[in-house]
């Protein structure tokens, strides 16, 4: 839908030429949140849970890097930006992960008995195409993170978890690359930090959804989702797998290619592999977006079969953002 749209609308921006390029000198969270992805209310019942403290390094590599690249051709190209080292992402991560893990109900300290969860930022960065005629952005974003989770008095636990995000709110109308970059950038930031408590919930600290994320998840289920696309976000980081089935069901109702693809994004983030199937059966059907999107989910769920799902789909998907994405997860 986005590059039929672009197809459509793009002739200006073909006018704009070469990618636009320039430097980043600050990230804000604040600015990679909307009232779709904020989380008013805590989502977890977490009595008993340990307290978490979570602090990242940067290890992707010294001076400036490559933030912001560009693709596309030239009725889509995007732009290109460099961050300046001063820009320390691992600390902006971690302080993400801790104001989005206290926001769905999990306790933060910096000491005694807590979650210990550290680690480094392996690689971050983002790609752009444009979609208007005045060039507004499409934005991808990708973040590798080596994490090293210790239970309260138990063993390091390693794990390697990539993170991907799709950014592709109107912000400046094209007419401020760098502003428009800073926010997805900061989206990316903080979006992969909910999935990062998401994640950790689901494999180490096993707190349970709070009776409103099932009241919510009827809401999406019975009302769609461009009525509750905030709650929608909320069951995808917060419910099991019993969701699945009652998501599903809603995807094979939903006409809006974008509304499907928040509901696949939504499955990606519940990670359950009784998605796997009914999400590679619709695969051939559905727009890139959706596609995408279920690359994402075979990733975050892993195992053999999604893996092959990607090798065997994705890299031969004829969307470049498609493409990329499974190059990515396939290494």
């Amino acid at each position: 839908m986005r590059l039929k749209t672009a197809l459509a609308m793009g002739m200006v921006a073909a006018i704009l030429g070469e990618a636009e390029a320039g430097t980043m000198k600050q990230v804000r969270l604040d600015q990679g949140r909307y009232p779709g992805n904020k989380i008013g209310a805590p989502l977890f019942k977490t009595d008993g849970v340990a307290p978490l403290r979570i602090g990242f390094t940067a290890a992707y590599g010294s001076g400036k890097i490559k933030i912001m690249r560009s693709l596309g051709n030239m009725f889509t190209k995007g732009v290109s930006h460099d961050l300046l080292p001063s820009v320390d992402l691992a600390a902006l991560l971690g302080e993400a992960a801790r104001s989005e893990a206290a926001a769905m109900g999990f306790r933060v300290a910096d000491s005694g008995k807590v979650w210990d969860v550290t680690g480094d930022l392996k690689e971050i960065y983002l790609e752009s195409k444009r979609i208007t005629g005045y060039g507004a952005m499409l934005s991808w974003g990708y973040m590798v993170l080596d994490l090293k989770v210790k239970a309260p008095g138990g063993a390091v636990q390693p794990r390697r978890w990539r993170f991907h995000s799709f950014f592709g709110k109107l912000q400046s109308a094209g007419f401020s690359s760098k502003g428009d970059a800073e926010t997805a950038l900061a989206n990316l930031l903080v979006e992969g930090a909910q999935e990062l408590v998401s994640r950790l919930n689901h494999d180490f600290l096993k707190a349970p959804a709070l009776p409103d994320v099932d009241k919510k998840l009827r809401a999406v289920a019975t009302e769609g989702v461009k009525r509750h696309e905030t709650d929608l976000h909320h069951v995808g980081l917060a419910a099991g797998a019993s969701a699945v089935g009652p998501l599903l069901e809603r995807l094979n109702q939903e006409p809006s290619e974008d509304e499907r693809a928040k509901i696949v994004n939504a499955l990606a983030r519940i990670g359950a592999k009784g998605s796997v199937g009914p999400l590679a059966g619709r695969y051939a059907k559905e727009d890139e977006d959706c596609r995408w999107y279920t690359l994402k989910a075979m990733d975050y769920i892993g195992g053999e079969a999604p893996l092959i799902f990607v090798k065997e789909k994705g890299l031969t998907d004829g969307a470049e953002e498609c493409k990329r994405l499974a190059k990515r997860i396939l290494g």
